[in-house]
Formats: structure tokens, C-alpha cells, sequence
């Protein structure tokens, strides 16, 4: 079973809607006997007005996650053929990767991103090594987030980063 703070962390990193942070609640409710304050919260007033709570009014938070798991959970979920999507990735990752430890691999794809579009000024660039190198990399995606989030609901208005895994 998933618990509030993976599911607030799916919310936080735009891969999961405030509608099925909602959703998830209330399924969780209605299997519960006594669910928890936090997750009829969650149902009440949705993931935004509950994390902008201070803690002792609404204690979960969501999971803290690194670069890589961020990366992995919003790469599984990207459309590549969104010159959109694929930009807005290719500037959250390389700006995310800023300050990140070197010795992790999508921390050095991030940077070279960084260089393409900040030192290069060539967003093309960018969106063509992404479109290049990320497929390759999506196993490796797909495994980190199945391991930190397992499966969701797929109800959100976007793709849950985990559709289509076994």
C-alpha cells in the first residue's frame, strides 16, 4: 500500500493530479475500517492545501526524493514527441541537476543538457540528445520509480509515471 507521503511526492513532482491524490485517498478510506487524518484530509481539501499546512495541523509530507528518483518517475511518464514536453524535461533536468553528485550518471546527462541549452543557447540540441539517449534509459527509469512508488491508480489528468509496468 502506498502511504500519504508517496503519493504527496507523485503530486509534488507534477506526475500525479491534485484530482487523484484525491481519488487515491478516498479508495484508501473506503478500505480502511479507521483511516487516518491525513488521508481524509488529503480527500477533504486535496495535496495543496495540505502540505501548506504547518506540520502539527497535517504531519505527512511528501517523501523526500533524489535526482535520480525524480528524473527516473518523470522520464517514465514523458512524451518525447512533445517538442513541449520534451524541452520543459530538458530544462527541469538541467536545471535539477545543478549541485548534484557527479558520480551519478543522470546528474551528468542533466549537465550536459545544461551546457547544450545554457552554454550553447541550443534548445534543439537539447530536445535531440534527449530524444537520442533517453530511450535507453528508460529500463533503468522504469525499475527506480516501481521500486520507490510501485503502482498507482492511473486516474490523473497526466500519465502516472508507472503506466504499462509490470
Amino acid at each position: 500500500m502506498q502511504s500519504v507521503d508517496h503519493v504527496l511526492a507523485l503530486w509534488e513532482l507534477g506526475v500525479l493530479s491534485s484530482d487523484a491524490a484525491v481519488a487515491w485517498a478516498d479508495a484508501q478510506i473506503s478500505a480502511s475500517s479507521q483511516p487516518s487524518y491525513e488521508l481524509i484530509e488529503l480527500s477533504l481539501h486535496g495535496p495543496a492545501q495540505c502540505v501548506a499546512r504547518p506540520d502539527p495541523y497535517f504531519h505527512a509530507r511528501p517523501l523526500a526524493v533524489s535526482f535520480s528518483q525524480k528524473f527516473s518517475v518523470k522520464a517514465v511518464g514523458l512524451d518525447l514527441s512533445s517538442e513541449q514536453e520534451a524541452l520543459a524535461f530538458a530544462k527541469w533536468a538541467a536545471w535539477n541537476a545543478i549541485g548534484e553528485d557527479l558520480d551519478d550518471p543522470l546528474v551528468r546527462f542533466g549537465y550536459h543538457l545544461d551546457h547544450l541549452l545554457d552554454d550553447c543557447s541550443d534548445p534543439e540540441a537539447a530536445v535531440q540528445l534527449l530524444r537520442e539517449a533517453l530511450p535507453s534509459m528508460i529500463p533503468g527509469c522504469r525499475a527506480a520509480a516501481v521500486e520507490l512508488f510501485g503502482q498507482l491508480p492511473n486516474n490523473s489528468s497526466k500519465p502516472t509515471p508507472l503506466r504499462g509496468a509490470a
